[in-house]
């Protein structure tokens, strides 16, 4: 850009910016001016703004008409394009992540009957879930459950990274080392004696 317009146009904005501020009666002079500086500050950065979003709008049009059918370039069009407006304070719409389902939904799909394995990496690909997040998933689906007859206790193996569904039931299945809700653990010898 020619200095000159570039000098105009930051001009045009700071007497923008300068019409719609209104000084305090108790502001010193040293002080207005220090806002004026401030004022013309935000000019030339907002021109020079409007400038690279004048330029990346050209840019991807340009980018789209030589295009054609690439698939890539359209997307990578696509992605700047989303960027821009982000950048400009519009509303952008979401990319597409992980389904969206209830936390419980998870347990239902992915362990319909009892003796079904799912690996901890197909459930991070599908859900984004880690070993904690699942962890608590499963402990809040036994503490929780309307009916205990339908508590789905599910076992993990850190060493395979296999979560497997072993029974369905009011009680833990033999040998259960994984959470039990505090309704159903032994009293303790102090509670007893009591």
């Amino acid at each position: 850009m020619d200095a000159k317009i570039f000098l105009e146009k930051v001009q045009a904005r700071y007497n923008e910016l300068l019409s719609g501020f209104e000084a305090p009666p108790d502001m010193t002079p040293a002080e207005a001016e220090i806002v004026k500086q401030k004022l013309m500050a935000k000019a030339k950065s907002d021109v020079k703004a409007g400038e690279r979003d004048a330029a990346l709008t050209k840019l991807i049009e340009l980018a789209k008409s030589v295009a054609g059918d690439d698939v890539e370039i359209v997307e990578a069009c696509n992605l700047l394009s989303k960027r821009q407006r982000a950048e400009r304070g519009e509303r952008v719409a979401r990319t597409v992540a992980a389904p969206r389902t209830s936390r419980f939904t998870v347990l239902e799909v992915e362990f319909p009957e009892v003796g079904m394995q799912v690996s901890e990496d197909a459930l991070f690909a599908k859900y984004k879930m880690g070993r904690k997040d699942v962890y608590w998933l499963i402990a809040d689906a036994i503490k929780g459950a309307k009916d205990p007859n339908t508590r789905k206790w599910i076992s993990f193996d850190p060493n395979s990274g296999l979560y497997t569904y072993e029974s369905q039931g009011e009680n833990p299945p033999d040998g259960w080392t994984g959470y039990v809700p505090s309704s159903l653990k032994a009293p303790k010898a102090a509670d007893i004696s009591e």
